[in-house]
C-alpha cells in the first residue's frame, strides 16, 4: 500500500485547477486533493500514474468525461476523475466525511470489524442479529411469491426478484441503512456513501454465458465501492460461489494487461496473480459478504448443481463516473422514492437519509 499519499505535497496543474474552480467557485486549497488521494490508499503504480495526471494536466479532457472514464479509463485514470470530481464538489466531500466520522452505533452486531483494504473483501458469518434475519425471510419469500420472469441479455442465467412491501417498510432495505452496515462501508471508502441500489438476484447456475459476469472483472462505475451479498441460502462450492481476487493483486493484474474493463479469462489472471490471492466467498444463510468489486476481479454464477439465491447492495460515493463532474443532482434508484416518503409523513428526511439516497449530492 502507498503510504506517501497523506504526507507528499501535490501542485494540481493550472488547467485541472481552472476547471475546479469553474465548477466549485472557488480555487482548491493545498491539501485537499490529499485528502480524497487518503480515501484510496492503492499501489504505488496507480497512486503515481493518477498524481502525475493531476499535476500535468494530461489526457484532461479524457479523465474529466465520465463516459470516458467508465467505458475505457485505466486506474490511474479513474483514480484521477474521482480526484477532480471530489474537488469540484468539495463541499459534497466535507459533509459526507462529516456524516462518516459522526456516525455513532448502538447496535454492533457484527462487532469491530472492517474491511481490509489489501485484500478489499470482507465476510462476516450470520450470528444472531434479529434484523438480519427478518431481511432474510422477507427476501425468501420474495423469491418465492415475486419472481420476475423478464431475462436480462446481458445475464441470461440470472433472475431477478422484487420487493412485496413498499420500500420503506422492507426489512431488506432497513438492513442496508443500518448504521452498522453503513459505519463498515464509511470507513472502507472514506465517507458516507450513496446506497446505489439494492438487487434480490436468483443465479440458476445452469451454464456459461461469454463475455457475462461469470468471467474474471472489475465494475466500472466507481474507483472505488462497495458490494454486499446477503446470502439467502447457503453458498458452498457447489452453488455458483462469488470468487474475488485480493485487492492488491488485482492491481498488479491490471496494470498486466493495461485493464480498461470487460473480461478476463482465468488464465490471464493467474499469469499473474497466484491461485491462494482467490477468495471463495462462501457461508450459511445471512452470510454477509463485503466486497470492493471495482478494485478486485471477480466472477460468481458459474455452472453448479446449485442454485444461489442473495439480495445485493450497492454503495458509492457522488464522486462515480455514472455522473458528470459538473452534474449539481445526480440520478439514483431511491431518490424519487425518498421524496415521496417525505411528501406522505409530511416531515423531512434525516440529513443521512438525505446523503444516503443522492436527494443530496
Amino acid at each position: 500500500m502507498n503510504s506517501k499519499l497523506e504526507t507528499k505535497s501535490l501542485i494540481l496543474h493550472p488547467e485541472i485547477e481552472a476547471y475546479v474552480a469553474n465548477i466549485r467557485g472557488s480555487r482548491p486549497e493545498s491539501g485537499d486533493a490529499e485528502s480524497l488521494l487518503s480515501c484510496a490508499q492503492v499501489s504505488e503504480e496507480i497512486a503515481q500514474g493518477a498524481r502525475r495526471i493531476l499535476e500535468t494536466g494530461e489526457t484532461l479532457e479524457k479523465v474529466t468525461d465520465h463516459q470516458f472514464v467508465i467505458k475505457r479509463a485505466d486506474a490511474a485514470e479513474r483514480l484521477a476523475f474521482f480526484v477532480i470530481s471530489g474537488l469540484a464538489n468539495w463541499k459534497c466531500f466535507q459533509e459526507r466525511r462529516e456524516l462518516k466520522d459522526s456516525l455513532v452505533c448502538n447496535e454492533q452486531p457484527y462487532g469491530d470489524v472492517a474491511i481490509d483494504r489489501a485484500q478489499g473483501s470482507l465476510i462476516v458469518p450470520p450470528g444472531d442479529w434479529n434484523l438480519l434475519k427478518d431481511a432474510v425471510a422477507e427476501a425468501k419469500d420474495c423469491f418465492e411469491t415475486n419472481l420476475n420472469t423478464a431475462i436480462n441479455p446481458g445475464k441470461e442465467t440470472m433472475r431477478t426478484a422484487s420487493l412485496k412491501r413498499p420500500l420503506w417498510d422492507s426489512d431488506v432495505f432497513k438492513f442496508g441503512c443500518h448504521p452498522a452496515i453503513l459505519k463498515i462501508v464509511s470507513d472502507y471508502l472514506g465517507m458516507y456513501p450513496i446506497l446505489l441500489r439494492i438487487n434480490l438476484l436468483l443465479s440458476l447456475n445452469d451454464r456459461l454465458q461469454e463475455k457475462s459476469s461469470q468471467f474474471p472483472h472489475l465494475d466500472p462505475e466507481d474507483f472505488q465501492q462497495v458490494k454486499i451479498f446477503l446470502y439467502i441460502n447457503d453458498v458452498d462450492e457447489d452453488t455458483g460461489p462469488f470468487q474475488v481476487l485480493r485487492a492488491d493483486a488485482s492491481d498488479r493484474v491490471q496494470a498486466k494487461y493495461d485493464y480498461r474493463f470487460g473480461r478476463l479469462t482465468d488464465q490471464q489472471v493467474f499469469d499473474v496473480a497466484g491461485k491462494d490471492d482467490l477468495i471463495m466467498c462462501l457461508g450459511p444463510s445471512g452470510t454477509s459478504n463485503f466486497a470492493d468489486t471495482s478494485r478486485g476481479f471477480h466472477f460468481g454464477s458459474r455452472p453448479s448443481s446449485k442454485q444461489r439465491k442473495l439480495v445485493m447492495y450497492q454503495y458509492v460515493t457522488p464522486f462515480a463516473a455514472s455522473w458528470a463532474i459538473s452534474d449539481r443532482e445526480i440520478t439514483a434508484k431511491y431518490k424519487e422514492a425518498a421524496k415521496q416518503q417525505e411528501a406522505q409523513s409530511g416531515m423531512p428526511l434525516s440529513r443521512r437519509d438525505a446523503y444516503l439516497l443522492a436527494v443530496n449530492r
